[in-house]
C-alpha cells in the first residue's frame, strides 16, 4: 500500500505537488471549461491557486508595480485591499450595483 501511495500522482499527497496543479486536475479543468463555455482552452494557460487570496497575490505580484493605481469594486472582498496595499498599489473604489 505504501508503494502505491508513493507512486505517480498519488505520491503528491505527501508533497507540495506541481506548482500549476496536477496534470490530471488540469486536464479535467480544461475539459470542463471547454464544455461549459464552448471555447478552446489551452491546458498550458491554466493554473490553480490555494484560494482567492492566493490568486490575488499572484496577480498583484506579476501584473503590477508599486505605485500603480487599480480600481476595486466597493464593497470588495474583505482581504483584497490589504493584499493590494502590501504591493504598494493605490486603490480607487468603484460602486457596484446591487
Amino acid at each position: 500500500a505504501a508503494a502505491d501511495l508513493a507512486s505517480g500522482e498519488a505520491g503528491l499527497a505527501l508533497q507540495y505537488g506541481h506548482s500549476r496543479g496536477t496534470p490530471a486536475h488540469l486536464e479535467t479543468l480544461q475539459r470542463w471549461l471547454q464544455e461549459r463555455y464552448g471555447s478552446p482552452v489551452r491546458r498550458g494557460g491554466l493554473m490553480t491557486t490555494n484560494g482567492v487570496s492566493h490568486g490575488l497575490e499572484l496577480c498583484a505580484a506579476c501584473l503590477t508595480t508599486p505605485g500603480d493605481e487599480i480600481i476595486v469594486e466597493q464593497p470588495t472582498y474583505f482581504l483584497a485591499a490589504g493584499i493590494f496595499r502590501d504591493h504598494g498599489l493605490k486603490l480607487t473604489g468603484a460602486p457596484v450595483d446591487a
